[in-house]
């Protein structure tokens, strides 16, 4: 988004701390690279000065300045405050600093989903045994869609029915939903593929599939059915709502959801709540008793 400055021999081994720290603590290489990233930008912002002498409105002017400077999204701010919290707190241990008083406010939004309909729609538009996979995968099982490229053919409990996620979100191993009949079709699927580590591997055999291919094979299925427009955000999470969704139109309560999405809190889950068809088709309006 914009050039760092070059760093201090100070700043350099702050940023090589805290790469060592994480890696000692088993944080994942994308987190890593983020986190280095954005301190890099904040140590080259404040290069004349000393990261020990920042104080928390420093950290408050900076993330304005990338705001307005670079119009940078809620999302990049989350992830800079993130990544600074983390340092100050861990590396620097900074008292005056409180980690996660300067995270910026989110903003809320309801998920789009698609209806049971329509997901009939985008499986039946899918071009290939691959991407029709691909698609049952993420709605068929709720999962992320770095669960999804780092899927392994060892994570495929047959004998129990359900999906191992071992690299999921915060490092944390969970096993979500496997149907017979996805068993069946990721059966064919290997069977025409055959992929040797990874479910869905790339052109390298043994390496996982690259994260845009798979949202490649999300979109046309989804175009291919007639249902992109700029009125609904849709994407590969747009089949993990959907999944979240139906399941609670299906009566399932909400911490087995909370469980077979990952979610740490309940609230992140309560979400779904608002998606609710069933719920609101059986809502009789006050307003009917006196028309």
């Amino acid at each position: 988004m914009y050039a760092p400055l070059q760093l201090s021999a100070e700043s350099e081994n702050l940023l090589k701390d805290l790469q060592n720290y994480m890696r000692v603590k088993h944080y994942s290489p994308r987190t890593i690279k983020n986190y280095s990233y954005e301190l890099r930008y904040l140590l080259s912002h404040y290069a004349d000065r000393s990261a020990h002498s920042l104080t928390q409105m420093d950290i408050i002017h900076y993330l304005r300045y990338i705001q307005e400077h670079f119009n940078a999204s809620w999302g990049k701010c989350h992830i800079a405050a993130q990544a600074l919290s983390f340092f100050f707190q861990h590396l620097l241990q900074l008292p005056a600093i409180r980690a996660r008083s300067f995270y910026p406010l989110k903003k809320q939004f309801i998920p789009s989903i698609l209806s049971q309909a329509e997901i009939g729609m985008v499986l039946n538009s899918c071009s290939g045994l691959q991407q029709k996979a691909i698609v049952s995968v993420f709605y068929g099982t709720g999962i992320r869609l770095s669960e999804l490229q780092h899927l392994k053919l060892s994570d495929i409990d047959r004998p129990n029915l359900r999906l191992r996620i071992a690299q999921g979100k915060g490092n944390k191993e969970r096993y979500t939903l496997l149907s017979e009949k996805l068993l069946n079709l990721l059966e064919g699927y290997w069977r025409l593929y055959r992929p040797q580590v990874y479910l869905f591997e790339g052109r390298k055999v043994g390496q996982p599939m690259q994260v845009r291919s798979i949202q490649y094979h999300v979109r046309c299925a989804i175009g291919g059915a007639g249902l992109l427009s700029p009125a609904r955000r849709m994407c590969c999470h747009t089949l993990r709502h959907s999944f979240a969704t139906h399941l609670l139109d299906a009566g399932i309560d909400i911490p087995t959801i909370q469980q077979l999405l990952g979610h740490s809190h309940i609230s992140t889950t309560m979400v779904y709540l608002h998606l609710q068809e069933s719920k609101r088709r059986s809502i009789v309006n006050p307003l009917d008793s006196y028309l």
